[in-house]
């Protein structure tokens, strides 16, 4: 137990990845407290993608790693929504079924594999006549980000670490042997920092000297009112809530300019969301789209988690949002053996840290990305 106040580790940042942090070090009996600004149990539209083939190979292997520990997590913890549907990146022209097939054909090993248009539709019915073929994933899928969140920290909770979210606002700052926080009301003394938020980072990041830059990501995704079943898997980004909501979140649109107001500006990214998603699936013509959250977080500057030690007390444990649900029990795991064993987990060198040793401190540009 920690003395009142006093705390061997300091989580930064309540969202998924967080949450799984400090799960894993109260299970390793490390004193830890987890704090935020805000409460972070909402940070995903609808249910979110547990979208394990995207990204270069290294990065779909470790995301398979990951999502290999849902299931067990789900059942540890308590049911946050986690649905194994399988996935589908499908391709309308020839040029993405030819860059599909590649992509398959050059999989060494990972649990991708091109479908044929027959048999792409034989699987998903509600898949355009137009469909020449789909990439599948049977580790594809969805989960629910804010119970994730919510069963994380109560499980942490069990096990003797501190939440404290909804603090209104941070302020750490180095002493000997540690760290001084101010949190809300609260002030609390920690051995070790761990920043598992890149919201967090422009709050902290100059007194701590952190060398990370970042990227601003903005996303139209729209919600629909309940449906009678659409889609069996996650298709193309788009999935179906069992509550019957289908989000359609395409990846390849981008938000173009609808964070400025325009009523014109907002109208077309809803059109060309909605455009992308009835092109792979024609029976969400007849959706009415209920909301249209404008989706807006920051991640590393090349679009990878940042997983490691940065210095000796302070470790660094940020994905963005989008990447958060799937990949936060293996990012957990990994940060707390680092604490807690001083032993890195094998296989995450591309994520590691230390990439942006040479990085301006405390830079945000503020890129779109699509």
């Amino acid at each position: 137990m920690a003395e009142r106040g006093r705390y061997e580790v300091a989580v930064l940042g309540a969202g998924c990845v967080g949450a799984a942090v400090a799960y894993a070090l109260a299970r390793r009996r490390t004193a830890a407290v987890i704090l935020d600004v805000a409460p972070r149990d909402a940070a995903l539209p609808g249910p979110a993608a547990v979208a394990v083939q995207a990204g270069a190979t290294a990065d779909v292997r470790l995301a398979l790693r990951s999502a290999e520990l849902l299931p067990g997590l789900q059942e540890t913890v308590g049911p946050f929504g986690y649905l194994r549907t399988g996935g589908m990146a499908a391709a309308i022209t020839e040029a993405e079924a030819d860059a599909g097939r590649s992509r398959a054909g050059d999989a060494a090993g990972l649990p991708l594999s091109w479908l044929s248009a027959d048999e792409a539709r034989r699987r998903e019915p509600a898949l355009s006549e137009r469909t020449a073929g789909a990439v599948y994933c049977p580790y594809d899928g969805q989960l629910h980000a804010a119970a994730l969140i919510r069963r994380l920290l109560a499980a942490a909770g069990r096990f003797g670490a501190a939440v404290k979210v909804d603090a209104g606002y941070l302020m750490v700052a180095p002493q000997t042997g540690g760290f001084h926080i101010r949190a809300g009301h609260d002030e609390l003394v920690a051995r070790k920092i761990v920043l598992a938020s890149a919201d967090i980072l422009p709050l902290v990041g100059r007194p701590l000297e952190v060398e990370l830059p970042l990227r601003t990501v903005r996303r139209r995704v729209c919600v629909t009112q309940r449906m009678a079943p659409v889609v069996r898997h996650l298709v193309n980004g788009i999935r179906q809530a069992p509550a019957g909501e289908v989000v359609l979140d395409p990846p390849a649109v981008g938000e173009d300019g609808a964070s400025q107001g325009s009523a014109a500006a907002l109208v077309d990214a809803l059109r060309r969301v909605a455009t992308a998603a009835v092109d792979v699936l024609p029976s969400l013509e007849a959706a009415r789209i209920q909301h249209a959250p404008l989706w807006t977080y920051l991640e590393p500057a090349d679009g990878r988690p940042a997983v490691g030690r940065l210095e000796a007390d302070l470790y660094a444990a940020i994905a963005g949002s989008e990447k958060e649900p799937v990949l936060c029990p293996l990012i957990g795991e990994a940060v707390a053996e680092m604490i807690a064993r001083n032993r890195p987990l094998e296989g995450l060198d591309v994520w590691a840290a230390e990439r942006f040793a040479t990085a301006t401190a405390g830079v945000a540009p503020d890129v779109l990305v699509p």
